[in-house]
């Protein structure tokens, strides 16, 4: 299963995005900074623009 998840930067959204992705779930977030995005769902870096 796939889930998009939007504003994936933030504090609820991060959490959002930690949970699926330890659940197995491939998870597309969305925020305001992509790096930060990353972090909370576990990638091994960051990718797209601004990166």
């Amino acid at each position: 299963m796939r889930i998009a998840v939007t504003g994936a930067s933030g504090f609820v959204g991060g959490a959002v995005c930690r949970a699926l992705a330890s659940a197995g779930t491939a998870v597309l977030a969305f925020g305001r900074r992509p790096a930060v995005n990353a972090v909370h769902v576990g990638a091994a870096r960051p990718t797209g623009p601004g990166t």
